[in-house]
């Protein structure tokens, strides 16, 4: 644990929690572009359950029709919001 002085009793106190910033990709005139700078035409992004596997988008089968796996880095997106949602389990 990090320990931080405070600034009204000059005692120490537990630092505050360090939270990571929401990663979003951004969608271009070619398409996606990862964080990681992968493309659609790079490594491209695939259909992925919730741990970040790669799975056939099939009607009866387990994919949620939304989330997407960077092939590159492993982020996994809902492209519905393109907010990155986690990373795949390796």
């Amino acid at each position: 644990m990090t320990w931080v002085r405070n600034p009204t009793t000059g005692g120490a106190m537990p630092a505050p929690p360090v939270v990571a910033p929401i990663e979003s990709i951004t969608e271009t005139a070619g398409g996606w572009v990862c964080v990681c700078r992968n493309t659609e035409h790079s490594s491209g992004f695939y259909p992925c359950d919730e741990s970040g596997a790669e799975i056939e988008p099939t009607i009866d089968g387990p994919w949620d029709g939304v989330s997407y796996v960077c092939a590159a880095c492993g982020r996994i997106i809902d492209q519905n919001t393109l907010k990155v949602t986690g990373r795949a389990k390796e």
